[in-house]
């Protein structure tokens, strides 16, 4: 398990992803997983997306490319959506495989 506790290691993980076979299928996976728990968490609040795009500042045709995870999500937009959801970044990101990396202090 890589734990990630710093912005060095942070660009670490994200450099040797980028290096592993197959890491463009396992990043796309991770921005098709998010845009699912965004338009989950949209969809149980009965929003729509232009409702969510204007309370963020976003396009619709953005916020529905982060939703179909065919653009990348930006760490500031994730904190803002899930404060626009109200759920926690965490939530979002629940059910990812190797998510626990997330979790180690140290």
């Amino acid at each position: 398990m890589i734990c990630v506790t710093s912005m060095t290691q942070t660009i670490g993980v994200v450099t040797y992803l980028y290096d592993m076979p197959g890491a463009h299928v396992m990043v796309a996976n991770i921005d098709q997983h998010l845009g699912a728990r965004i338009a989950m968490a949209r969809e149980q609040l009965g929003m729509s997306q232009a409702s969510v795009a204007t309370k963020m500042g976003l396009t619709v045709d953005r916020l529905a490319a982060f939703e179909l995870g065919t653009a990348r999500i930006p760490a500031l937009y994730v904190a803002r959506l899930s404060g626009a959801l109200d759920v926690t970044p965490r939530w979002l990101f629940d059910g990812l495989p190797g998510q626990d990396a997330f979790d180690c202090t140290g």
